[in-house]
């Protein structure tokens, strides 16, 4: 995967995807530079991510693109992912066992594939995806019980299956990319292909309210209809070894920092750790004053964490007032 800017615009990256496992195939893609830079973000951080836009727009590419640019799993958390995809035979893992899982439901997929259960209460795609990534498509068109274990899983990082035999708890701490279309309107089987239907002022308040139940999660809101200017995180040039080499030596710095903490990704950071003294960088005890003034304390926690990663990314010690306005930018925010 090369990244390159074209000669027309600073604000685009195209990527060229050579096809895998053999190489003729190859893939032009182009995407807003930001939504590039907060693919690496979510890689390095292990931050959830929401990319909106309307029909044509690289959702799905950019998504599966964080799988690819995550470090490799612990020892630790290969034997856990590996237990957990052994309690369900009739999913299939690909890819090598080191990496870590990248599983795709979208809104059609039942309670029993999304949170687990049955008659042997077996894992579902949040615990296949433990330590890896879960790309739910249209999240909103998801019946609203199905969306509430959802939250509970990204709340409390488990999933809990219960029968009339008993009940089973399984590990779900995995990392949500969230891609939706700018209205309601889902894609309608067509005889040729899908076709999507999207009318003009239709507006479905229930699907936005049950989407954003699940987005509150993400510190990375990106529409890919716009452009947002990051000229300090410049990744024209890399290819996909130097972008996941970039996400990697940050996510080391990230472990290093925070190893007393008990906590290893950046994006597991909570309020109550952010308040700690290591943290009161000149720009975050600045942002610290917006959060009393302008922002909720959940806004707060999301700019904070990926102004880190920021500034894990850039190499230096703690973020300053350029990583504190673009991860402010990358959360949907205008500081």
């Amino acid at each position: 995967m090369l990244v390159t800017a074209p000669a027309d615009s600073t604000d685009q990256l195209t990527v060229t995807v050579s096809g895998r496992p053999t190489p003729p195939a190859s893939t032009q893609i182009t995407a807003p530079a930001h939504a590039w830079l907060s693919v690496v973000v979510a890689a390095a951080g292990g931050h959830h991510l929401s990319l909106t836009g309307p029909v044509g727009t690289p959702r799905a590419h950019l998504a599966k693109a964080v799988s690819r640019l995550m470090p490799d799993l612990a020892r630790r958390d290969t034997g856990i992912v590996e237990a957990i995809w052994r309690l369900r035979p009739d999913a299939l893992r690909l890819g090598l066992r080191r990496r870590p899982p990248s599983l795709w439901r979208g809104h059609l997929s039942s309670d029993l594939d999304l949170l687990g259960g049955g008659p042997h209460l077996q894992p579902g795609a949040v615990s296949l995806a433990h330590r890896g990534v879960l790309i739910l498509d249209q999240a909103g068109a998801l019946p609203s019980r199905t969306v509430a274990g959802l939250d509970d899983a990204l709340a409390h990082k488990r999933a809990t299956c219960t029968d009339e035999v008993g009940t089973r708890t399984y590990r779900a701490g995995f990392q949500a990319v969230f891609t939706s279309t700018r209205c309601h309107c889902l894609p309608q089987q067509h005889q040729h292909g899908v076709l999507f239907n999207c009318p003009a002022g239709s507006d479905d308040p229930a699907y936005t309210e049950r989407l954003a139940t699940l987005t509150r999660h993400a510190d990375l809101h990106i529409d890919l209809d716009t452009n947002i200017a990051c000229p300090h995180y410049d990744l024209a040039g890399k290819d996909l070894q130097g972008l996941a080499r970039l996400a990697d030596t940050a996510a080391r710095r990230a472990r290093a920092r925070m190893r007393d903490l008990l906590v290893r990704r950046t994006a597991d950071l909570t309020p109550e750790l952010l308040a700690h003294p290591r943290w009161d960088t000149p720009a975050l005890v600045r942002l610290r004053r917006h959060a009393h003034r302008r922002l909720s304390a959940g806004q707060h926690t999301a700019v904070a964490r990926v102004a880190l990663t920021l500034a894990d990314l850039a190499g230096r010690p703690g973020p300053d007032h350029t990583d504190v306005h673009t991860a402010a930018l990358l959360h949907g925010l205008h500081l």
